[in-house]
């Protein structure tokens, strides 16, 4: 009882958002590794109910050695089934319907792709495998629908701890908002706490039990004050411009938003449906990057930046000399930019200016800049100045895809100047990202640039990485620089 208690007091709700977001991420990571256990714990029973019980027919392969890699190949596919159709996106606040649709569809996308492979490996197991297989999907669906209750259940034992539940902010005072307080007062287990809600004078509502914080104008600071994790907009008489701007505050705090569907139309940020005991919400500013979707980006980064370091060491040591040969001096451009979450980090480039370029001051690099070398122009039209990033990308302070890192100095200019601005920093920087490939380089629209950044961050898949990967070495031998 003491250990969940300082639990709560670490992840729980009167902890800022970064230890919220570790607990989401801890619980993002949890499932598919429960799933991969219990797809270890069918596969080995399935084995047992075929061949030890002798419920299938009569095969020469009675070792469990033989079917090894056919189980890695069924767990792997589950796994990646389940993300591309959603079943780890906050698997606790679906519906038992839902969940078990899910997870019967990757159940049997994963026995597809397994007889697949196996077919293509060794036709002749094949044979005496399809009991096995058909036990082995029964018993996944079965256990991981069982699982998917137990560690649901499990949550809820934790938000009694304050592990783990979410502190609500309504923003209106009228029935809707009542109707939504009830509802998530109503939810099983402590999962949502209200704090209170905020209104204006034309929106009081005498019988609504919600403690009022205050008017509208004071959301930045009730956001700061009470540790909100989310809002809740239930204000139908509200206009665009006014849900945009809670939005960009709600944004700038990294605060997500449930709003009820009737004001989907009036929003111009990606909008993802939810329910919440049936009543269907529309959630923003959330970002897809969460759990085990992070960690196999990040796994991604390592294996690749590695690769490429390794495969490119010869060339990039041939860079290094043909920039200390055309210019005496560093042969690495180091500069401070903007990361995750505002943190700064010192970006590695090859120099492909002038040692002295920066004298007079930093400035814009500008088309036909009389500061570029000889080399250096060379390595820009092909964005081979870039390649040292590989580093950054190891040690985890950029990624190969993503929002282009600022200067400290233009992200505080551009956060005050251009709504939303700073919501791009919800995800690590890149090398290459979508408003790159899309012709948004250099001196262009910050506005338009950060509409692209943010559709990035909104929308990630490991479908869309590749895609802007392919693009980028396509605009790189076409020498289109970066």
């Amino acid at each position: 009882m003491g250990l969940l208690a300082r639990l709560g007091g670490w992840f729980g709700a009167g902890s800022i958002t970064r230890r919220r977001g570790q607990f989401e991420a801890a619980v993002g990571i949890l499932y598919p590794l429960a799933d991969v256990a219990v797809i270890v714990g069918a596969s080995v029973l399935a084995f047992v109910l075929h061949f030890k019980l002798e419920l299938g027919p009569e095969t020469p392969y009675r070792q469990i050695d033989f079917f090894l890699p056919a189980f890695a190949v069924y767990a792997m596919a589950f796994v990646i089934t389940g993300l591309a159709f959603h079943a780890y996106r906050d698997p606790d606040r679906m519906s038992v319907v839902v969940r078990t649709y899910r997870l019967i569809t990757a159940a049997t996308l994963a026995l597809l792709a397994t007889i697949g492979a196996m077919y293509f490996a060794s036709p002749g197991i094949l044979d005496f495998a399809r009991v096995l297989l058909v036990f082995l999907w029964l018993l996944v669906i079965a256990f991981t629908v069982i699982l998917r209750t137990i560690l649901g259940r499990s949550l809820r034992i934790l938000a009694h701890f304050g592990i783990g539940s979410e502190r609500i902010l309504i923003l209106g005072g009228g029935p809707e908002a009542l109707a939504v307080h009830d509802l998530l007062v109503g939810y099983p287990g402590p999962r949502y706490t209200v704090i209170g809600r905020l209104q204006d004078d034309d929106d009081a509502d005498a019988e609504t039990s919600i403690p009022v914080l205050g008017p509208l104008q004071i959301l930045r600071g009730a956001l700061i004050e009470h540790a909100i994790d989310k809002v809740v907009i239930a204000l139908p008489r509200a206009d665009s411009e006014l849900l945009l701007e809670i939005a960009g505050v709600c944004g700038s705090q990294r605060v997500n938003v449930w709003m009820l569907p009737d004001h989907f139309q009036l929003m111009v940020s990606m909008v993802g449906e939810e329910q919440l005991a049936g009543l269907p919400l529309m959630t923003i500013n959330d970002v897809r990057l969460k759990g085990i979707s992070r960690l196999t980006k990040r796994l991604v980064d390592i294996v690749t930046s590695t690769l490429l370091l390794i495969i490119l060491s010869a060339p990039l040591l041939l860079i290094a000399l043909a920039v200390w040969i055309d210019s005496r001096g560093q042969i690495f451009y180091v500069q401070q930019r903007m990361g995750h979450d505002g943190k700064r980090f010192s970006m590695i480039k090859f120099r492909s200016m002038r040692a002295d370029a920066e004298a007079g001051g930093r400035n814009w690099t500008v088309a036909d800049d009389p500061r570029v070398t000889r080399v250096g122009r060379f390595l820009r039209r092909f964005s081979l100045d870039e390649m040292p990033q590989l580093i950054n990308v190891l040690k985890g302070e950029m990624s190969l895809v993503g929002p282009r890192p600022e200067r400290p100095e233009y992200v505080e200019r551009f956060g005050r100047e251009y709504p939303r601005f700073l919501e791009r920093h919800r995800e690590k920087a890149g090398m290459s990202g979508w408003a790159q490939v899309n012709g948004l380089r250099g001196d262009v629209s910050i506005t338009e640039r950060t509409l692209y950044d943010l559709y990035y961050v909104e929308n990630w898949s490991l479908g869309l990485d590749l895609r802007i990967l392919l693009r980028t070495i396509v605009e790189v031998v076409r020498g289109r620089a970066y």
